[in-house]
């Protein structure tokens, strides 16, 4: 190869990573944005007042996720968790379909589950199961899914 095709290759080469890490920050700078405003509409007068009662006995109480109780003290969330799907894309019911989410809500949706499972030493791979039969999702998204919450768990 002549020299003058190695300096193109390398600065060609570099301009493409340039380029690529420009788009990463972007995204990882979205990415941030999103963890800071994560369920804020849970604290407005709209989503509180159907929360603070429930929540405190999910929390408090032995509750097992996805148990009949746990249906019923979700339940009572109403029209709190009615208004908290309808304005926050990390929840499939934001969209007619799971499939018109991006990976930027996926992303938010699979740190939340985490940060949810921690909160009583739950799986979120167990809410993942539960969000699969509800929304109908694919298997080959379902398993990137698994993949990606799998390597959110260790980081």
């Amino acid at each position: 190869m002549s020299e003058e095709r190695s300096l193109y290759f390398e600065a060609d080469t570099r301009k493409h990573q340039q380029l690529v890490a420009g788009r990463m920050i972007a995204c990882a700078k979205h990415i941030m944005d999103r963890g800071m405003v994560h369920d804020a509409s849970k604290l407005t007068e709209e989503e509180r007042r159907y929360y603070e009662e429930p929540v405190w006995k999910l929390n408090h109480e032995d509750v097992e996720y996805g148990s009949v109780e746990y249906k019923e003290l979700t339940a009572l969330m109403g029209q709190g968790w009615d208004h908290h799907k309808l304005v926050n894309d990390h929840h499939p019911e934001f969209f007619a379909s799971i499939q018109d989410m991006n990976l930027f809500s996926l992303l938010e949706m699979l740190c939340d589950w985490i940060a949810a499972s921690k909160r009583k030493d739950n799986s979120a791979s167990k809410a993942m199961e539960f969000m699969v039969a509800d929304h109908l999702v694919d298997p080959q998204l379902e398993a990137i899914l698994l993949n990606t919450l799998k390597q959110i768990e260790v980081m």
